[in-house]
């Protein structure tokens, strides 16, 4: 990812502070670099009406999204933390978002992982405050008002930047990232959860068909990535239950419910996230170079930091 930029990063230096507050609402990366051009080749199959398997999600995908998306407790009002995560979500410092500043502690931000459920929702940008939808929050961060809000407000398909592959085999399936280039496996042979899994980032994922929908049960995370760019706090007793189905040819939907009774007090889910075929997509190599963010952190970060 920051070697695939390095010459823009140093060519942007100078408008950094200017570059930081545009990528708010254009969808620029947690850590402040450009985004993808969306342009290319995120154009989904055309043929929804195709035959398909719906037990075979193989295949590189986009996340669609229709309105605000991304984790949060059921009736949309402030996340139910307990103190233990309350005074984590407090010591957190985004680098984006209602709490953003250019200097941060995001984890990823050193190249740790971004784990799991956050990099499935990476997509989805800063946390919205109460009642707030995505396009309300790019509306207001880019001073829109009156007709154009309500121009913005028929505009509700976001198109992610980055793709997800599905590939899968009898026993396995596995969700390959595009972004930060890491897998995550889930075990489709009948196995059961551990009962005592290694602490992971990714977790440990085995899946189960009910009907033509796939539900994936995941433990066995250790506590250290955020759950969003906004810096909500994770335990090692988080679980996770995500329902998969693919609706159509070119179309997979995805739900998740998470529990956490170190951290919330109620189960978050997520609304609805879609998948959309793109066949004409490839992945490609996107690591996270400690090497490349440290000359970003010394070339374009602390310069944006001490101008504000």
């Amino acid at each position: 990812m920051r070697n695939h930029r390095a010459s823009t990063i140093i060519a942007v230096a100078a408008g950094v502070t200017f570059c930081f507050i545009l990528g708010a609402q254009t969808g620029q990366g947690q850590d402040g670099h450009p985004p993808r051009s969306q342009a290319r080749t995120n154009i989904p199959s055309s043929n929804p009406n195709l035959p398909f398997d719906a037990h075979d999600f193989s295949g590189v995908w986009m996340t669609v999204r229709v309105g605000g998306g991304g984790i949060r407790n059921r009736a949309n009002t402030p996340w139910p933390m307990t103190p233990w995560a309350q005074a984590r979500y407090d010591a957190a410092k985004p680098g984006l978002g209602p709490r953003g500043r250019p200097l941060g502690n995001d984890p990823i931000m050193t190249c740790d992982p971004v784990g799991y459920p956050r990099i499935a929702q990476y997509e989805l940008g800063p946390a919205l405050g109460q009642g707030q939808s995505q396009t309300e929050e790019r509306n207001h961060a880019a001073g829109k008002s009156g007709q154009d809000q309500a121009e913005g407000a028929r505009q509700q398909v976001v198109t992610g930047a980055y793709p997800m592959e599905f590939v899968q085999t009898k026993d396995r399936l596995v969700e390959f990232f595009d972004y930060f280039y890491v897998h995550r496996t889930i075990w489709l042979d009948g196995r059961k959860l551990p009962d005592d899994p290694e602490p992971t980032w990714y977790g440990y994922s085995v899946g189960h068909w009910e009907g033509n929908t796939l539900v994936v049960e995941t433990t066995g995370f250790n506590d250290e990535s955020w759950l969003d760019s906004d810096g909500h706090p994770h335990s090692d007793q988080m679980k996770i239950e995500e329902r998969f189905q693919r609706v159509d040819h070119d179309t997979i939907e995805a739900r998740m419910t998470l529990t956490d009774p170190k951290a919330y007090a109620a189960p978050l889910s997520s609304s609805a996230t879609t998948w959309k075929l793109t066949p004409k997509r490839t992945m490609r190599e996107d690591l996270c170079a400690p090497s490349d963010e440290l000359r970003y952190k010394d070339e374009v970060r602390e310069p944006a930091a001490s101008k504000n």
